[in-house]
Parts: structure tokens; sequence; C-alpha cells
């Protein structure tokens, strides 16, 4: 198994390496599991998400876990049409449909 530092963690970060940051969520060091999930936030992509959630609900650290949720909600943050309920309603079946409105109110065009 590789050693995995902070200063690996940061690198992946500024490449955004979603793989390896994933991967370091299940190192058995907290800092290291604090750290690729602060930097998987930071970087924002929603196609995290589920990971992140499966090491919120399995780290059995407490403070690894607030790192965890920071995380989560500012990728939530970055993607709130997409996440949780639409802002219409219920019957809305097409994300075309809460994407264009999202940009429409983003850019008022």
């Amino acid at each position: 198994m590789r050693l995995i530092t902070i200063s690996k963690i940061d690198r992946w970060s500024k490449s955004n390496n979603l793989e390896k940051l994933v991967e370091s969520l299940k190192d058995e060091r907290d800092e290291i599991r604090k750290a690729a999930a602060l930097s998987l936030g930071h970087i924002g992509d929603s196609s995290v998400l589920d990971v992140l959630i499966y090491a919120l609900d399995n780290d059995p650290n407490a403070f690894v876990k607030k790192d965890i949720e920071k995380a989560i909600n500012s990728i939530k943050t970055k993607y709130p049409i997409l996440i949780g309920k639409n802002i219409f309603n219920e019957n809305i079946e097409s994300l075309n449909i809460q994407t264009a409105y999202s940009v429409n109110v983003k850019y008022g065009s």
C-alpha cells in the first residue's frame, strides 16, 4: 500500500484527481480522510456526493465527519437546483427545464 501524505492530497486537489481523493477517504489516518474530504468539497464535483455521504455514514471519527459534512454542503451550495427538491414543484420531470430555469435566473436571460 502506498503512503498517502497531505502533500499528495494537495497535489491531487490542485489537479482535480477525484479518483485518488476518493481513495484517500478510506485511509486509516483521520487527518488524511479530513484533507481528502475538504479537497473534494473544494473541487465541488457533484459526482462524488454519494461517496461522501457513504463516508459520512461510516467514518468512525466525529471530527472527520464534520469535515465530510462541510464538503457535502459545499457541493450542494454549488448545485442547489440538482440536489434535493426542485424549486418548482414535485411534478417537474425534466432536468433540462430545471437547468434552463437556473441559468435564466442566474444570468437574467
